[in-house]
C-alpha cells in the first residue's frame, strides 16, 4: 500500500475536514479530500484532486480573496521551511463561513516531507 493510500486510510471517515496536500510549491497539488471536507465546502471531489490549492479552495467573491488565497500558499510554504505546523486563521467566504485552517508536516521514515496534511476548521460566530 502506499503512503498516500495509508494516509488515506486514516483520514477517509473522520468527521473533520481535511485536505491532504502534496509539497509541490507553488501549485501545492490536493491530492486527497476526505468526505468531511467536501460535504463542509460543497465542493465536488472533481473540482479538488488534482487541482492546485488556489484552485480547488471554495470561491469567494470577496475583495481579499487573493490576499486570502496567497495567505494559505504562505502558509503551506511556512510549513515546508519550518518543518513545523501552521495555523493560520479566519479565511472568510461567501457562505458567510470563517475557517481557520491548520497545516501540518507528514513526514516518511527519512523525514522526508512527503505531504501536508491541512485541517480546515469552521470558526463561524
Amino acid at each position: 500500500m502506499s503512503a498516500l493510500e495509508n494516509i488515506k486510510s486514516v483520514f477517509k471517515f473522520s468527521p473533520t475536514p481535511y485536505l491532504i496536500i502534496q509539497p509541490d510549491p507553488p501549485r501545492f497539488t490536493v491530492a486527497f479530500a476526505n468526505d468531511a471536507y467536501v460535504q463542509t465546502t460543497h465542493r465536488h471531489l472533481d473540482d479538488i484532486i488534482g487541482k492546485g490549492i488556489t484552485k480547488a479552495l471554495t470561491e469567494s467573491s470577496a475583495e481579499n480573496a487573493n490576499q486570502e488565497k496567497q495567505a494559505i500558499k504562505n502558509s503551506l510554504t511556512r510549513v515546508l521551511l519550518s518543518r513545523k505546523p501552521q495555523k493560520l486563521n479566519l479565511q472568510n467566504y461567501d457562505t458567510g463561513q470563517s475557517w481557520s485552517y491548520e497545516s501540518y508536516p507528514l513526514f516518511d521514515e527519512t523525514r522526508h516531507i512527503t505531504f501536508i496534511l491541512c485541517n480546515l476548521l469552521e470558526v463561524s460566530p
